[in-house]
């Protein structure tokens, strides 16, 4: 993946076993401990807003220079022809940055884009719970989580919900200067709903042991 880059920056894939001459643009990174990463989420201002339907997030939306979501079809295309890894990155509204590392990460293609996640290491903490793994993909009109309620529409954002939603959602509300009062929809990592995020970026590349 992005071979022949040297330094980070927008690169064209083919990640389409079936239609292999469909390009698709994406945003990489060269520099994060030894590159090769593909971003397959980037969120920093609000610009974008990640309250989306579940055909918007299957083809994807936004820039890949700006705030985006590459899309579950493209990632599950991408996870789903070799093991990859999971880079998450987060910044409070603190400035400070953490992350989180899975060496295992896969999308399944064609089964509601179910959730597959192992091996953590890193900072930020683990914010995908034991509840998370095996959790399909949930958006407001596609509710495919375990929960009695609409996670994705109470918490504002698609995501693999787990039981009683989860403990994460880095799509939920974007709140500038992080003032989310006692909401609980925001753009969060970990159990604490209300401490929300001032960026977050999710980014994948084959796994090398």
């Amino acid at each position: 993946l992005h071979q022949g880059m040297s330094s980070s920056g927008i690169d064209i894939i083919y990640p389409y076993l079936e239609h292999p001459d469909d390009p698709v643009l994406v945003l990489c990174d060269q520099e994060t401990d030894g590159g090769g990463w593909t971003v397959i989420q980037n969120r920093y201002d609000g610009s974008e807003d990640f309250y989306r339907s579940w055909d918007e997030y299957v083809t994807g939306f936004g820039n890949p220079n700006e705030e985006h979501y590459l899309g579950n079809d493209v990632i599950s295309q991408l996870t789903g022809q070799k093991v990859n890894e999971l880079r998450v990155e987060i910044e409070n509204w603190d400035n400070k940055s953490t992350y989180a590392h899975y060496q295992m990460f896969w999308v399944q293609l064609g089964y509601n884009y179910m959730l597959q996640v192992a091996l953590y290491d890193g900072t930020a903490g683990n914010g995908f719970s034991v509840n998370d793994y095996g959790q399909f993909f949930s958006t407001f009109d596609h509710d495919m989580d375990p929960s009695s309620q609409n996670c994705a529409e109470d918490y504002h954002g698609g995501w693999w919900y787990g039981a009683y939603c989860g403990f994460s959602n880095l799509n939920g509300r974007y709140y500038p200067n992080g003032d989310a009062g006692d909401a609980e929809d925001g753009m969060t990592w970990g159990d604490d709903r209300h401490h929300v995020l001032k960026t977050s970026t999710m980014k994948i590349r084959p796994y090398c042991a």
